[in-house]
């Protein structure tokens, strides 16, 4: 890897995704948990934060092996309820929503999903 992190973090979880992308996600730093994420393109050689905050800061954590895609939840308010907006899983590490408004603001949860189908 070449670049530099935008927020150097030490005992954050590191997640080599499907298409090569590497997914960097909290950690710490001198301030305390970090509730951000960034991700490294290979071929750019770049570091680039992921939209939004993690909802929760992740103290100590690590990543799910045997991971082969993904379910995404939305919600009009925040804690849901929830409702699954992909029928089958979805491989890739990007989603977009189409059937959002304008105006309306908007709550997401993706659960990975593994081999064994268990979420």
């Amino acid at each position: 890897m070449t670049g530099r992190l935008n927020t150097a973090r030490y005992e954050q979880t590191t997640i080599l995704l499907n298409e090569g992308p590497v997914l960097i996600v909290g950690g710490h730093d001198s301030s305390g948990t970090l509730a951000s994420a960034e991700l490294y393109s290979p071929a750019a050689e770049t570091f680039s934060y992921t939209t939004g905050s993690l909802n929760t800061a992740p103290g100590f954590h690590t990543a799910t092996p045997g991971v082969v895609g993904y379910s995404i939840h939305r919600a009009a308010t925040s804690g849901g309820p929830y409702a699954i907006l992909n029928a089958s899983i979805i491989s890739a590490t990007t989603y977009t929503d189409t059937e959002v408004q304008s105006g309306q603001a908007y709550y997401y949860v993706a659960t990975s999903i593994a081999s064994d189908g268990v979420a």
